[in-house]
């Protein structure tokens, strides 16, 4: 379960918000639309985590369920709170921008 709701936040990072079209102004895939051609095992399920979280690259899972997401061309650090434990994040903050190509993300 946990790594399919990773699998999806990175599956989100080049989406369009409206799940409805199957692309966005600058042609790009929705994220609907992506996770429909994801074939998975019976008894798997895949759903979007979180958007707005552009070129994600590198994640960790925290302590208490907060996902960080590193994005080496967008330059940021993001963390994805789901608050209320429906397995979709709630927040998307920004915890750092303008980096120099950042890769990986790890805490101590």
């Amino acid at each position: 379960m946990l790594l399919m709701m990773l699998f999806c936040v990175n599956i989100a990072c080049s989406s369009s918000t409206d799940s409805e079209n199957s692309s966005n102004d600058e042609g790009m895939v929705s994220a609907a639309d992506q996770l429909s051609k994801i074939k998975l095992p019976s008894g798997f399920k895949i759903s979007i985590y979180a958007e707005n979280v552009t070129n994600a690259r590198s994640m960790v899972l925290g302590a208490i369920g907060t996902v960080f997401v590193g994005t080496r061309n967008a330059k940021k650090v993001y963390a994805l709170v789901d608050a209320d434990g429906d397995n979709k994040a709630e927040e998307v903050l920004t915890l750092v921008s303008d980096m120099k190509t950042p890769n990986g993300v790890a805490f101590r």
